[in-house]
């Protein structure tokens, strides 16, 4: 067995917890470690290792130069087996997985051929009655799915202006999420198509304007959430797919924003239960 160099950075879990956990937090804790040593797996193993599997100590259990990696799931399954703790490090020839997709559970296996990924490293996002699926992944993979025919929409969410207790800041943008799709249309036009979080009459009643209106954005059309969920991305699905039905808009909706704004479990970790009933 090969031992690593003394630069590898491993804050291990204890057993209890490393069993316990939530594979879906599990997967980001390796995820984590993967970047802290990516320095260290560039100078120590060969330029082909695609992958590395550790102990809790700090030993190299296994080096993979397979161009399809493990997926979280096999690893702990491997890790109970063996009764031993496993963590696995991923040096992509690509950049970090810096974006969260999210996506009908009923592509998860075709965009886990596209993305080169398990479909097991899919996790339900919130619930599996949800219909939902998510995964962290690159940035640049929004060109292949598009390519493949899949409707892409880019996630932001607005930042407040001031506190919204304060009735003299004029703010109606409070954490709001929205979603630009540049290449929803059947017909192939290229006119945005916005899903917002204000409605338009409401903001225009108290004598202010919507996002964009300020600035003079590009010509889209613009659809309002319809709120019958109290998670915003539930509730772009569940619009998307109201007004699909109705328009001639392609339906096979990915959705995706930048990792640090829209990881579930990133959310989970700092609470940020301000973002999610709006």
């Amino acid at each position: 067995m090969l031992k690593t160099k003394p630069e590898i950075k491993l804050n291990a879990l204890s057993d209890e917890l490393y069993f316990s956990m939530d594979l879906k937090e599990l997967s980001t804790v390796m995820e984590e470690l993967g970047v802290e040593n990516r320095n260290w797996m560039n100078r120590n193993l060969g330029k082909t290792i695609v992958c590395v599997l550790v102990d809790k100590d700090g030993e190299i259990i296994e080096e993979s130069d397979r161009p399809i990696v493990p997926s979280y799931r096999e690893i702990r399954e491997r890790a109970i087996r063996g009764k031993k703790q496993i963590y696995m490090f991923v040096r992509s020839s690509e950049s970090y997985r810096d974006v969260t997709y999210f996506l009908d559970t009923e592509y998860v296996d075709a965009v886990a051929m596209i993305f080169d990924r398990d479909s097991d490293d899919f996790f339900p996002y919130l619930g599996p009655v949800e219909g939902i699926s998510t995964i962290n992944a690159q940035s640049g993979l929004v060109n292949n799915l598009k390519r493949r025919n899949y409707t892409v929409g880019k996630l932001s969410r607005m930042e407040p202006f001031l506190e919204p207790e304060n009735k003299n800041s004029g703010s109606h943008v409070y954490g709001s999420t929205v979603v630009n799709i540049d290449n929803a249309w059947k017909s192939g036009h290229s006119q945005l198509v916005h899903i917002a979080s204000q409605n338009i009459h409401l903001v225009h009643a108290k004598g202010s304007k919507v996002s964009g209106e300020r600035s003079g954005s590009i010509s889209c059309t613009r659809f309002e959430r319809l709120h019958r969920f109290d998670d915003p991305i539930l509730d772009i699905f569940d619009t998307y797919r109201f007004y699909s039905e109705r328009f001639k808009i392609r339906p096979n909706l990915i959705v995706f924003g930048s990792r640090k704004d829209f990881d579930p479990g990133l959310e989970q970790r700092f609470s940020l239960e301000k973002y999610r009933t709006f």
